[in-house]
């Protein structure tokens, strides 16, 4: 006769300020994923006995975490079956909020996924558009559908528009625009796609631009790499911000169409990164405008 252990499990919304130590209970056998309302660096987490490398030799860690550079979603789980033991873990934001988490292992009852969300502070906070933003809008995008699912703060006011649109460039290159998502604070229009080709073609990162109906506007941000690989989808993010067009805060994403405007080069151009933070624009040559 064989006997089946059946772990319970919580999907919890958890309001947070850094007055209140924040409970969590992490499971050895299942992940606990948390939403923070802000994105995460290396340097904004620290603790005791937490790691992200628990292969590493002699490791002491009782807890594992797992996070992306500017993604507001972090993973963990505990590498010790050991009853009672718990840790705790600092989080800091705008480099003078400090917002402390204590990590318990429990396999009864654990979290499963938590959503951070700030108590409301009586004052509204503007966000001015940065590169660091900009990088951390284009993450957030990625992981959207998770953030909708998890009815996350990080998309209060956004709106977000499935496309998939395909189009062939005067070099045949073909790009499928796939989302739009409109962001808001700081006012951000994110479109993601990717590119295909039978042949290996380079485009100039600086030159591309975003045609929402009759406005052409420069990307704010872009995360690409430049390059067409043939045989695979090469995928690339564009970001326009109300930085550098405040008219985008008035677009009707509904009503306009969207096209990706570049200018494609011979040879490789300025890859040693994929972001890339445009400051200022490339007036020559004319950006190749695709064909449906």
């Amino acid at each position: 006769m064989s006997t089946s252990i059946v772990f319970s499990q919580q999907i919890r919304d958890v309001k947070i300020n850094e007055k209140e130590i924040i409970n969590l209970t992490v499971s050895n056998e299942n992940p606990c994923t948390i939403v923070f309302p802000f994105p995460l660096s290396s340097e904004s987490v620290s603790g005791g006995s937490i790691t992200a490398n628990p292969e590493a030799e002699n490791n002491p860690a009782k807890f594992f975490l797992s996070f992306a550079a500017n993604s507001p979603v972090m993973d963990l789980r505990s590498l010790t079956d050991e009853p009672g033991s718990s840790t705790y873990m600092n989080i800091t934001h705008n480099q003078k909020d400090v917002y402390v988490l204590k990590l318990n292992f429990s396999n009864d009852n654990f979290d499963s996924s938590v959503t951070l969300k700030l108590k409301n502070s009586g004052t509204q906070q503007v966000t001015t558009f940065t590169p660091q933003t900009g990088s951390a809008l284009l993450e957030r995008t990625n992981i959207y559908p998770l953030l909708k699912k998890a009815d996350s703060d990080l998309i209060e006011g956004s709106e977000h528009f499935l496309i998939n649109e395909k189009y062939t460039y005067p070099n045949q290159v073909d790009f499928t625009l796939e989302t739009a998502v409109k962001w808001g604070e700081p006012e951000m229009i994110v479109l993601s796609g990717f590119f295909e080709s039978s042949r290996k073609a380079f485009y100039d990162r600086s030159s591309i631009q975003v045609q929402v109906g009759d406005k052409i506007m420069h990307a704010s941000i872009v995360q690409a790499s430049g390059v067409v690989d043939p045989g695979k989808p090469n995928r690339v993010q564009i970001g326009v911000s109300d930085f550098d067009y405040p008219e985008i805060r008035n677009i009707d994403m509904k009503k306009n169409e969207f096209k990706v405007l570049l200018t494609f080069e011979e040879r490789p151009m300025d890859l040693h990164q994929k972001l890339l933070p445009i400051p200022q624009w490339n007036e020559s040559p004319i950006p190749l405008e695709p064909t449906k």
